[in-house]
């Protein structure tokens, strides 16, 4: 099981976008068993994913699930550990309890690492227990940006500590920056220019090498996270430019990853009723569910 988790010290970076989008993607368009653990008490990315209908809710939650341990599969191919108000005690507690925290969600992935293909985690903007033991429990990581100034300011400090973690996670490895929110503007210009400079080769580009795969600032994005849907998903249209926009970020961190694509493919519709229709479709045969 390749586990992403998602870090990124700054809210507002589009960190959630990221994680409940790419989910979707790998769930829905790669057929690949999905496990999502939330582990921001802000708990953005559980409720898209959640009232999705597209995602079932684990048998526990992740604040419990740090403190307790206890996660088991439910034979389904997409699995949602949602966030809990348990999550900001955890920073509170003592450097033994800390230990079992990890212990507890390094165990559990261990256990259930055979019934799924990618665990994605996303994780609150500040460098505390529940980003570690995240890290700790990963095989890569990628970091969303965006090009305002004070976002870009600690990037750096991140990037390192990430590299402390590494050195007691020697599987760790770092899937890229990703340009999030961009916008044509002067002073975004200016700060895309000097990160190029001095993060060039850490940053996620498109297959040539050439250019970034950034994710421009669209109205379409932050519509498809309060209709709690996949970018593509649209009542009314077809997807445009926004998902072809999208998918070339998520073709490229896919390769980064080295995901694997199933012969599974997962089609979504909505219907009058605006209940998510799925339809599985596998060797030429289709089930409605």
């Amino acid at each position: 099981m390749i586990t992403l988790t998602v870090i990124n010290n700054k809210g507002g970076v589009g960190k959630s976008f990221l994680s409940t989008q790419f989910a979707f993607y790998c769930a829905l368009k790669r057929g690949l068993r999905t496990l999502f653990i939330d582990l921001d008490p802000q708990a953005h990315s559980s409720n898209c994913l959640f009232d999705s209908k597209l995602f079932e809710p684990a048998n526990v939650s992740s604040g419990l699930l740090m403190q307790q341990g206890g996660l088991r599969t439910t034979g389904a191919a997409r699995l949602l550990v949602r966030a809990d108000t348990n999550l900001e005690e955890l920073e509170r507690s003592g450097e033994e309890a800390h230990n079992g925290f990890v212990e507890n969600l390094l165990n559990s992935l261990n256990e259930i690492q055979d019934d799924f293909d990618i665990c994605i985690i996303d994780t609150n903007p500040s460098y505390d227990i529940r980003q570690i033991a995240a890290l700790l429990a990963a095989t890569h990581y990628v970091c969303p940006v965006n090009l305002k100034q004070e976002a870009l300011e600690g990037v750096e400090m991140l990037l390192g500590r990430a590299q402390e973690v590494s050195t007691i996670n020697e599987k760790l490895q770092f899937a890229g920056l990703v340009l999030n929110m961009v916008e044509r503007k002067p002073y975004q210009i200016e700060n895309f220019k000097q990160l190029w400079v001095l993060a060039k080769d850490l940053i996620l580009k498109q297959e040539n090498g050439l250019k970034p795969a950034w994710i421009l600032n669209r109205n379409e994005y932050a519509a498809a996270q309060g209709q709690h849907r996949p970018v593509w998903v649209s009542k009314n249209s077809k997807p445009g430019e926004a998902w072809y926009e999208l998918r070339t970020v998520f073709l490229n961190l896919a390769a980064a990853l080295n995901l694997p694509e199933n012969t599974l493919i997962v089609s979504i519709k909505r219907g009058e009723d605006s209940i998510v229709t799925i339809l599985f479709v596998w060797f030429g045969t289709r089930t409605e569910v």
